[in-house]
């Protein structure tokens, strides 16, 4: 029996919208322990590091970056700001209108969906 797989945006549309204010918050908080996972795994990567190494540029410890990058450990905004200074990245805030519903397209990256509604520097590199 062969198995039907979808692309990643495609079952992403599928998913039901969040109807509860706090599924609405459940879902940002997730992306937004998603989107930090997927810089620091990316940086990590692209610069040719282990966990450890990652750790000693940030002044933390391995188990603090694998808990970062797992989406395990929550980090504050200043905490969060104070990291990707370390590794050349800005901490922007995105709000936008959590009854406005988004489609996923061909192409797109579904971690970092474009937002036009504020995009706000908290800190700068």
């Amino acid at each position: 029996m062969n198995a039907a797989y979808l692309p990643l945006y495609e079952f992403l549309n599928t998913l039901p919208e969040p109807e509860t204010p706090e599924e609405v918050a459940a879902v940002s908080y997730s992306n937004y322990l998603d989107d930090i996972s997927m810089v620091l795994v990316g940086y990590r990567l692209e610069h040719h590091l282990n966990q450890t190494q990652l750790a000693e540029q940030l002044s933390c410890s391995q188990s603090l970056v694998s808990a970062y990058e797992s989406g395990a450990r929550n980090i504050s905004a200043e905490k969060l700001c104070e990291l990707m200074a370390k590794i050349g990245k800005r901490v922007t805030l995105n709000i936008e209108d959590a009854n406005a519903s988004a489609t996923l397209l061909p192409g797109s990256n579904p971690l970092f969906p474009d937002s036009k509604i504020i995009d706000k520097t908290l800190c700068a590199s």
